[in-house]
């Protein structure tokens, strides 16, 4: 028959509740032709490239089905060829239902959904499991992503199909909300700049000789800001650069986003592992991301190297994951001040190291770590 999916999902039953409700005689043309609907084509393939989760459905040998939500970076679905999917299954909560009921039945239903274009896409196939030695996972691995894998699934399609629009209620990331607002925010800085900068040609022409240049010299470059300072300010001395660094551990050890964006410039630059971010708003927004998964949060910040206003830092911090698992990250942070001493860049390296509970070595209650409590270098670390 036509439309594979209409093969696979229109029984008997559902097809006399059709018949029943008005709607089976425009059903009954997807049946006709030749099979369609079970090869992916460019439409399904970017589709499936661009979801960040997705519901599946299994039935368990008791004849109870099950539906799991699974989720992970923008294109952890990878489309292997126009007949098969596959993705890592990421450890969750360790209750293996869906991994369970595949053993006993290989069917599996998943629904991909694009809430701001209001598209929905529907699959039905069969699934195949890899285990963690397997040489095919290599192929499914998502780099950069810190979440340990257990498994990974392979659906041979059997079918699919584009399911209405109607009753899908438009929905948003917060990466797609930046997306959108990131013109707007360059838009608006730049009419800022052009705004100081009217401004300040008509006051030159009020000011004298010599206060006019100290004005000209107090806003060019970072030195124009309506920021109080935040001592220390460069250049930094050794001492100074020791005390500044621990004024950001002491904030970051707090885990209050709004107390750490306070230390960078309004328009500071990030890099934090594979992520860009620009201005507080964003830097906000990485930090309630981070410590929304990053539990019993302890970080230890070392000096590495200093100039006049750029600072080198190393760090180590000991965090839990919602399994209950540790995690050691050791990083790098290279830091750009500004002459008021907020941060203007921060370009962070940082790697996550598995540890067990005995291994941990950060044990102070949370928050600000003790002043008696030892250094990176005093850990061995």
């Amino acid at each position: 028959m036509g439309h594979r999916f209409a093969e696979l999902a229109f029984t008997a039953t559902v097809r006399e509740a059709q018949q029943a409700m008005g709607s089976r005689s425009s059903y009954a043309k997807m049946e006709q032709g030749a099979d369609h609907h079970h090869r992916l084509g460019p439409r399904e393939t970017d589709f499936i490239a661009a979801r960040d989760s997705f519901y599946m459905a299994s039935v368990s040998e008791t004849g109870w089905p099950y539906v799991q939500h699974r989720g992970g970076p923008a294109g952890f679905v990878r489309v292997l060829d126009d007949g098969h999917i596959g993705f890592a299954d990421f450890r969750g909560n360790r209750q293996y239902i869906s991994t369970g009921n595949f053993r006993t039945d290989d069917r599996v239903a998943l629904i991909m959904t694009d809430y701001p274009n209001k598209a929905r896409l529907k699959l039905l196939g069969r699934v195949r499991e890899l285990d963690a030695q397997s040489e095919a996972l290599v192929t499914l691995i998502v780099p950069y992503y810190r979440a340990s894998i257990e498994r990974g699934f392979i659906v041979q399609i059997e079918a699919f199909d584009w399911n209405c629009p109607q009753h899908l209620v438009q929905r948003y990331t917060q990466q797609e909300i930046e997306q959108q607002m990131q013109p707007l925010r360059e838009e608006n800085r730049r009419l800022r700049a052009q705004l100081a900068a009217s401004g300040q040609s008509r006051q030159s022409t009020l000011l004298p000789e010599n206060t006019r240049r100290e004005h000209t010299q107090k806003i060019r470059g970072t030195k124009m800001t309506h920021e109080q300072p935040r001592p220390p300010l460069p250049p930094f001395s050794r001492d100074t650069a020791i005390q500044k660094i621990r004024l950001a551990e002491d904030a970051w050890n707090s885990q209050d986003p709004e107390r750490v964006s306070l230390a960078y410039t309004p328009d500071s630059r990030w890099r934090n592992r594979s992520e860009y971010v620009t201005g507080r708003e964003q830097i906000r927004g990485l930090l309630a991301r981070k410590w929304q998964r990053e539990h019993e949060y302890r970080l230890i910040k070392e000096l590495w190297a200093f100039t006049d206003n750029r600072i080198a830092v190393r760090f180590v911090y000991e965090w839990q994951d919602d399994n209950g698992a540790w995690f050691r990250a050791c990083g790098n942070e290279n830091w750009l001040f500004d002459d008021n001493g907020l941060m203007a860049q921060r370009h962070a390296s940082i790697n996550d190291v598995p540890i067990t509970e005995a291994e941990r070595k950060f044990r102070w209650p949370l928050g600000r770590r003790p002043d008696d409590h030892p250094g990176l270098t005093e850990l061995g670390l």
